[in-house]
């Protein structure tokens, strides 16, 4: 039979991809010198053909038919692919079209800026025109001179009592001592940054109120604004002026505390005490705090001629006895007016407190009772406590030691107007540690007369 192939050997090459090419293989050249091992390769060439049609992937010499219907898909793909990123930069041109150029965008912001900066200017020349040429001197004292002293504490006040409310409000235990900063205000950081809270509250508030005045102080003209890291002269002698102002007032609420708390807790001992009336009464609404039992305390101390308590033996005592030369005087009195006389002192105001005000200030001075606090009896001999930071820090409360020296002395010391209202002495009321003496002193007192409460009883 005639052969299919030029050399007549009937066998087509082993490569699916040269199939028809025309292409002689070299066993069809040498046909007679065809040994075994070109039989094996020829069987192992159509195994690998065989493979090669029957798996999917293309193989990579493909022929030049198959690999032109190949190109076609590809090249669809290209030619979208530049289709779209032409349309994309057509796109990108299109919007850079419509943004301004660099130099017109600087030319608004130049205007802009400008315009802001000379009005910004202008305003603050306005503020200061009063003082120009002026030093700083010349500017304290023409504030000074200018102020108003009622309005000064009229402000200050609402300060105080904002102050309290927003302590309130965030769940404080104390709401006192940020408004009795010490000398050295950066020694507690939480007292001085609310303290200057309220300071510059109260400059601002003084030149909003300044300028329904008529006429308005040229000093303040057109203040109406306080910017604290842009003072100009008069914030600074605003604020320099409030500082000094409220030194007073302060000093004066810390004697008015010393005289009704702070004495009895430096010295409490058997006969120098102050407790709460009622303990476990429940806390009233502040419209009804006044005079109600939460808020109630008893005090008890004794008085002598030389104002000298160590010679005073006092392990039980009755009010308006006689202690070997002294007298036992107990009182009683409420937080509120306690809270409303300290502001009063405080601010040097006679504006009528708030009646929520004076509940937060009572309930901190009840706290700081209530809590016995061991600071108490550090500060009988010094200034200060070691634990200076943060809140309840009551020795801030308290009068410089050389103050409560003197003040020591007044409290102690028996006067016409502190044994004028007490019974006369019983001689035979003597104070002694013998329980029978004490039995034969109440029968001494008389069996149908009501018995004087003592700090015993309380």
């Amino acid at each position: 039979m005639p052969s299919d192939t030029p050399d007549g050997t009937g066998d087509n090459s082993a490569d699916g991809s040269r199939a028809g090419s025309g292409r002689r293989s070299p066993a069809g050249k040498h046909g007679s010198e065809r040994s075994g091992t070109s039989s094996s390769s020829s069987s192992r060439s159509s195994a690998s053909a065989s493979t090669s049609n029957d798996s999917t992937s293309p193989s990579p010499r493909q022929s030049l038919g198959r690999r032109q219907r190949r190109s076609k898909p590809l090249k669809a793909i290209k030619r979208v692919v530049n289709e779209a990123q032409d349309w994309v930069a057509d796109r990108i041109l299109a919007l850079e079209a419509r943004l301004p150029t660099s130099a017109a965008s600087a030319a608004v912001i130049t205007e802009h800026v400008t315009a802001s900066v000379t009005a910004q200017v202008a305003a603050i020349a306005a503020a200061n025109h009063p003082v120009t040429g002026m030093s700083q001197s010349h500017v304290r004292s023409a504030v000074a001179i200018a102020v108003q002293v009622l309005l000064l504490r009229g402000s200050y006040k609402v300060g105080v009592v904002r102050l309290l409310k927003r302590l309130h409000l965030a769940k404080e235990e104390d709401a006192v001592t940020p408004v009795f900063p010490p000398s050295r205000r950066l020694a507690n950081r939480w007292v001085r940054e609310n303290f200057e809270r309220v300071v510059y509250g109260t400059v601002l508030r003084y030149y909003k109120g300044q300028q329904l005045a008529t006429p308005v102080p040229e000093i303040f003209t057109d203040k109406t604004s306080f910017v604290i890291d842009g003072q100009d002269d008069v914030d600074k002698a605003m604020v320099a002026l409030l500082l000094n102002h409220l030194a007073d007032g302060r000093s004066a609420a810390r004697v008015a505390f010393y005289n009704e708390f702070g004495f009895f807790l430096l010295h409490e001992d058997v006969t120098v005490r102050i407790r709460l009336a009622f303990p476990d009464a429940d806390e009233p609404l502040a419209a009804e705090a006044a005079g109600s039992a939460y808020f109630a305390y008893k005090t008890s101390r004794i008085v002598t001629p030389s104002g000298v308590q160590a010679a005073v033996n006092a392990a039980h005592v009755v009010e308006g006895s006689a202690q070997i030369n002294g007298r036992v005087l107990a009182g009683e009195g409420c937080f509120i007016d306690q809270a409303d006389a300290i502001i009063q002192s405080l601010t040097r105001s006679t504006t009528p407190t708030e009646p929520i005000a004076l509940k937060i200030f009572a309930m901190s001075l009840r706290r700081a009772i209530a809590t016995k606090s061991p600071m108490w009896k550090e500060l009988v001999a010094r200034d200060i406590t070691t634990n200076t930071v943060g809140p309840c820090q009551w020795h801030l409360l308290m009068p410089r030691l050389s103050t409560r020296a003197r003040l020591d002395l007044l409290l102690s010391t028996m006067t016409e107007a502190i044994t004028g209202p007490l019974p006369a002495p019983d001689s035979a009321a003597l104070a002694t540690d013998s329980e029978s003496e004490k039995d034969a002193v109440m029968k001494a007192a008389g069996a149908a007369a009501p018995r004087a409460e003592g700090p015993d009883d309380w």
